[in-house]
């Protein structure tokens, strides 16, 4: 009777059980069987050569672009015209950005963007029905390669020759835009007037009939009379198009454009709403382990021993990365020195430390072989001398596979020059044009040189005046960080020398009161080759997301074998529970919630709310 008992109990658990599994099987099926909704995390590809030098440098509106979207998360491209004749690529990116502003495409007039194929014109269209959102400028593919405009023999783009047409919803033709104004309509960016009424005579582009019932006025053109569309918005397949009326609503006003950084981040955010509407709000970060900004430290090899060894202890006992760029000038004593330390990266700022920018590709090659033979290194980053950057120096950097160039001064206390977040370099040349995998990473425009060149001139530089100097350079430095990095999530490279940094405690203690004001904030402080190798790595990332009532499958992307360790997701609600093949950790930070995960190829990480 015990043993029929103890039985009949053993079924009757191996019954429940399995209900219990069955019920929780069946209710996870039925989630992924009937998601509410499904996307892809946005992914930018912005379609430049760079500025009017063509040597590395991005107009200021790219800068933006790159600031806005990499603070949210989005990772930002930069490619040449000749991505538009390869669809695969295009599908690895769901915003992209086609600007004909002068600055953008510096080239012969066929390399602008008014000057489209058949082919090229119809990739994009296809990319936007198949769910990409286009920002375009205004007369995008107007004229063909061969130079003829597309409006019909009444001048008017329309679908008849301008395909562009449906894609944007409209028709356009020339007119003369005298008394006329622009205003935004149904979007709160520019706070009601864009520009100014034009005050001569001045012929532009117009839209002058709305032939789509999906398309949305942004804002239009006003005289108190009439008013006229200026820029769309418009569903098209799957996707978005947005047609601006003129491109320099994206460039800088302090640099001959319209709008201010903060409107056109305002534009982008509106982008990013519109891209998909979401249940739950899910975020890349733009750095490992939930860390919100980034911090290096780099320096260059001038100095005497003793300056260096005053950089060299600070490191040590901070325990602290850094990058020193190495050039022929180094003694074997210091090279030996800086060797030892093992969280000291060594890299080249090439043999004699030329001029770059009046070298030839010869002269080049043997500047930047010269220091690698003597040293008998293979190194991955560079820094031009004198920040004087070189489009052969950047050819040949990238054509030896060099990861990263760490040369173009960022500022953004005063302008938008250079780039807060790493980016892939742009190059062009005498109607060459490359987009380089080297990615640039800009140290901080104002290095120690700039605060301590008194030791060059005065023969006692006191402690008193280097008290003064060192003060300048401390409140320098802890702007730059609290009203640039913190305020954009983004990026801070000091530069420094031996030679300035390192001649007294006190010339060393705005770098030391530094990194104790980063450490007490959530800053990941981190050596140049982790964070080009993090970088790199999000190029081949694509997430995917699928939303239910309860929660979301976070579905991870990468080349097969590769691991982006410390991916981190930014959620706006605590999760009740969490399920990923591989370890997880979760953190608060002022109310947000940030999901740390080893990446792995095919990773699905289920998030329940």
């Amino acid at each position: 009777m015990f043993k029929k008992t103890i039985i009949v109990l053993v079924v009757v658990l191996l019954l429940v059980t399995a209900y219990c599994l069955y019920f929780d099987v069946f209710k996870t099926n039925s989630i992924l069987s009937n998601p509410v909704d499904s996307y892809k995390m946005p992914k930018v590809l912005f379609i430049t050569t760079g500025d009017n030098v063509g040597k590395g440098d991005i107009s200021q509106g790219v800068s933006l672009a790159i600031r806005s979207f990499n603070k949210r998360g989005v990772f930002v491209r930069l490619e040449s015209r000749d991505v538009l004749l390869d669809p695969e690529v295009l599908s690895n990116y769901t915003i992209m950005i086609l600007s004909t502003a002068v600055g953008y495409h510096d080239a012969d007039r066929r390399y602008s963007l008014t000057y489209l194929s058949n082919i090229e014109t119809d990739n994009i269209i296809e990319w936007v029905e198949n769910g990409g959102v286009l920002i375009a400028g205004d007369n995008i593919g107007r004229n063909t390669l061969e130079g003829t405009d597309r409006t019909t023999i009444t001048g008017e783009l329309n679908p008849e020759t301008w395909k562009f047409s449906e894609c944007f919803g409209i028709k356009m033709r020339e007119r003369e835009m005298k008394g006329l104004a622009l205003f935004e309509k149904d979007i709160n960016v520019w706070g009601g007037k864009i520009k100014e009424h034009f005050y001569t005579d001045e012929w532009a582009l117009v839209i002058t009939e709305v032939i789509s019932d999906k398309a949305k006025v942004l804002a239009e053109w006003n005289n108190g009379i009439e008013s006229i569309p200026a820029t769309i918005e418009n569903d098209f397949g799957k996707g978005k198009a947005y047609l601006l009326a003129t491109s320099y609503l994206l460039h800088p006003s302090d640099d001959g454009g319209i709008s201010s950084a903060e409107q056109i981040d305002k534009f982008y955010e509106y982008i990013l709403n519109n891209y998909k509407k979401r249940i739950h709000n899910v975020q890349l970060m733009p750095w490992v382990d939930g860390y919100s900004t980034a911090f290096a430290i780099t320096f260059n090899s001038s100095g005497t021993a003793e300056q260096c060894e005053r950089i060299l202890s600070f490191l040590e006992e901070e325990n602290l990365p850094a990058t020193f760029f190495l050039d022929s000038s180094v003694s074997r004593e210091k090279f030996d020195m800086l060797e030892s330390y093992d969280k000291i990266n060594l890299q080249s700022n090439s043999y004699s430390r030329p001029d770059f920018s009046i070298l030839n590709y010869s002269e080049s090659v043997r500047e930047i072989n010269l220091i690698r033979q003597k040293l008998n290194r293979q190194f991955t980053g560079f820094r031009f001398p004198y920040s004087r950057i070189s489009f052969w120096g950047m050819l040949y950097i990238d054509e030896e596979d060099y990861i990263y160039d760490s040369s173009i001064g960022v500022d953004y206390l005063n302008s938008y020059r250079g780039s807060v977040f790493p980016y892939n370099i742009v190059i062009s040349k005498d109607s060459y044009y490359k987009s380089l995998d080297v990615l640039e990473i800009s140290p901080i425009l104002n290095d120690d040189y700039f605060f301590y060149q008194k030791v060059l001139t005065d023969s006692e530089y006191s402690d008193d005046l280097q008290t003064k100097d060192a003060q300048l350079y401390e409140k320098y430095l802890m702007n730059f960080y609290d009203y640039v990095v913190k305020e954009n999530n983004s990026l801070m490279v000091f530069i420094g020398h031996p030679s300035y940094t390192g001649i007294s405690d006190i010339t060393l203690s705005p770098l030391k009161n530094l990194i104790d004001s980063l450490r007490k904030d959530n800053c990941w402080i981190i050596s140049l080759e982790k964070i080009a190798e993090f970088r790199n790595n999000l190029k081949d990332l694509s997430v995917g997301v699928e939303e239910f009532d309860s929660g979301i499958d976070i579905r991870i992307s990468l080349t097969e074998g590769k691991t982006i360790k410390g991916l981190t997701f930014k959620l706006d609600k605590k999760p009740r529970d969490i399920v990923y093949a591989g370890e997880i950790s979760l953190k608060e930070i002022d109310k947000y919630y940030y999901l740390t995960v080893d990446a792995v190829n095919e990773g699905v990480i289920k998030v329940f709310f």
